[in-house]
């Protein structure tokens, strides 16, 4: 399929999924290559990104960045170089992608784009999404995911949150996520799903390499 397809067939929903992914593994490529200190800095740009329209620039704009993410991978390159040339992007294109002018430094890089799954949520046992979601909610959810995941309009759920939390001494995570409507409980779910996917990828190939030595240890 050629970009041109892709984005002629997109819907607004996988529009937005689109939106979200690319935030987030920017967000992730932020904090790995220069710590928590630049998230601060980063949600402004992330804030901004969340505003971004539904047209062909700024899904361009999202696809050369993914792109570029999975040319660095396959080239083992640092993950810092995705962070600067992402951030450029993200506040070109929220600037200027209406211009005719306009086009990404990452747009070179759309060929190694692949479409997202759809079935993010549907690969996983209900176990394993349950767990997953308890897991992102104990360890990782804080303000700034807040403000990635819901963008502009973070403070309402926000408040939302430390309402329950001030309210329940336990479970305020089941009340908060029961107040959510049905699109906001996926997106917060599958936000966890990505946090976590990769973590537990490397642990399976860690106890897969730990069983290979251990099947290769002389009795």
């Amino acid at each position: 399929m050629t970009t041109e397809q892709y984005i002629k067939e997109m819907t607004p929903m996988e529009f937005v999924r689109l939106r979200r992914y690319c935030i987030d593994l920017v967000r992730d490529a932020v904090q790995t290559a220069f710590g928590k200190d630049m998230l601060a800095v980063f949600s402004e740009t992330a804030a901004r990104a969340e505003l971004l329209p539904f047209t062909d620039p700024v899904v361009q704009t999202f696809m050369g960045i993914i792109g570029f993410r999975n040319s660095l991978q396959q080239e083992g390159s640092k993950v810092e170089y995705l962070a600067r040339e992402a951030i450029h992007d993200l506040n070109e294109c929220y600037n200027n992608s209406d211009k005719e002018w306009y086009s990404p430094r990452t747009e070179g890089y759309i060929g190694f784009f692949e479409p997202l799954s759809t079935v993010t949520v549907n690969e996983r046992t209900p176990e394993e999404v349950v767990r997953t979601f308890f897991l992102y909610m104990w360890n990782r959810w804080c303000e700034d995911e807040c403000k990635l995941l819901f963008g502009w309009n973070y403070r309402h759920f926000w408040d939302k949150w430390c309402h329950h939390c001030k309210q329940f001494r336990r479970g305020a995570v089941e009340c908060f996520y029961a107040e959510l409507d049905l699109e906001n409980q996926r997106l917060l779910v599958e936000r966890a799903l990505r946090c976590y996917d990769e973590k537990m990828k490397q642990t399976e190939n860690i106890i897969a390499e730990i069983q290979l030595a251990t099947d290769k240890t002389p009795e």
